[in-house]
């Protein structure tokens, strides 16, 4: 009847993303109370009979979806040294260990920038994002688990391993051992390696681009080129750097090697980026 019709639910679909600090948004609107025989009693009439009806309110089935805020967010295949990074800069302690997807959840930590003669400047957020691997997009491994959180990076870090695993053919009996001096072409890495450090930042790049058109190309970004302590890493460097227009910083999260030198490189870009740093005086 008109009645239903009238306190019928109210149904309506609302997208709404909530990127800045007190922004609100209404998903459902309470309903009115109606009125019980008692709010007409009159000294002329004390046993009223009138009463109205309340008007019924929204009811909401609520998706929500977190992206996380960070200033920086270091991407990287699983096992690249993520994880190990966050701990050495930050007081994050996020679980390290020697398997894939040892990271299932995005760990925040806060990096503190400290100049070249020790004085502290600023500070920013830096997130530890799960493993990413070929078809992440069409949410193979953590998937749109990881691929969300990098949207709200103001910037990149790129994490590639310096450190590849050599082919299987150059264990076999007889097989003449590895040099780095072999190392002098692209085809000669690829022909040794399972993976090479630019096949690695390159499909990075193309599940970021995949996943949205524009999020590996409109941010600010570096390549951390992690390992780089390795037997291979200083003819895998050169090599990497010939393959990517991005800036491509040599460290070692384990040994600590460049990475203050790495840190400030971030801050600047952060701050070119125009880029509200987390907890600096810009937001005091």
């Amino acid at each position: 009847d008109d009645d239903d019709d009238e306190n019928a639910p109210v149904v309506r679909t609302v997208r709404h993303s909530l990127d800045r600090n007190g922004e609100t948004i209404t998903i459902a609107r309470g309903g009115r109370g109606g009125l019980g025989n008692q709010n007409f009693a009159t000294p002329a009439r004390r046993r009223p009979t009138v009463r109205t009806k309340g008007v019924r309110g929204d009811e909401a089935v609520v998706y929500a979806t977190l992206k996380l805020i960070a200033d920086v967010g270091l991407v990287g295949f699983p096992n690249v040294g993520k994880s190990t990074l966050l701990r050495l800069v930050s007081r994050a302690v996020p679980e390290v260990g020697d398997f894939a997807f040892t990271t299932l959840h995005p760990s925040v930590g806060v990096v503190s920038v400290v100049d070249r003669d020790g004085a502290k400047i600023s500070r920013f957020t830096i997130a530890d994002l799960p493993g990413l691997i070929a078809g992440a997009h069409e949410n193979k491994g953590l998937g749109l688990e990881f691929l969300r959180h990098v949207e709200r990076c103001a910037v990149l870090c790129f994490v590639v391993d310096m450190a590849p695993h050599p082919r299987a053919q150059l264990f076999a009996p007889g097989a003449e051992p590895l040099s780095p001096g072999a190392l002098v072409a692209h085809s000669d890495a690829e022909a040794a390696f399972v993976s090479t450090p630019w096949d690695e930042l390159g499909v990075l790049q193309t599940e970021l681009e995949a996943y949205k058109p524009g999020l590996a190309t409109a941010k600010a970004a570096f390549v951390l080129a992690n390992k780089s302590d390795g037997p291979f890493a200083q003819a895998l460097l050169p090599l990497l750097r010939a393959r990517t227009t991005l800036p491509v910083v040599p460290i070692s999260a384990l040994t600590g090697r460049n990475v203050r030198a790495a840190i400030l490189r971030i801050y600047d870009s952060i701050r070119a980026a125009k880029t509200p740093v987390s907890g600096s005086e810009s937001q005091q």
